[in-house]
């Protein structure tokens, strides 16, 4: 009589939890070699005062905490001003929010 623990199909395979992965494909990269960006740099213009308060938002936003300097100057010169009236830029909680200039 054939039962369920002693069928050949019941024992659970040994798994080595030691053996390595066979084999992973994947094409080197090195970020020192790549080209610099083709790509046309955002500039929006700032006051001096504009600059040094985004600059100052910036100080402690663990985003912007390891750019360089010029690449910190980079991305201020791609931020812009947009300037909402009071209570316009309250959006009710499940709304998706844009950066529109309206």
């Amino acid at each position: 009589m054939l039962t369920l623990l002693s069928s050949p199909l019941s024992t659970a395979p040994v798994i080595n939890r030691f053996s390595r992965r066979v084999s992973v494909c994947a094409e080197a990269f090195n970020p020192d070699e790549e080209e610099e960006d083709t790509e046309p740099r955002v500039v929006h213009p700032k006051t001096d005062e504009q600059r040094c308060r985004l600059q100052e938002a910036c100080l402690d936003i663990l985003l912007f905490k390891s750019l360089d300097p010029e690449q910190m100057s980079q991305v201020l010169d791609a931020m812009f001003e947009h300037r909402v009236q009071q209570r316009a830029g309250h959006r009710p909680g499940g709304d998706d929010g844009d950066n529109s200039r309206d």
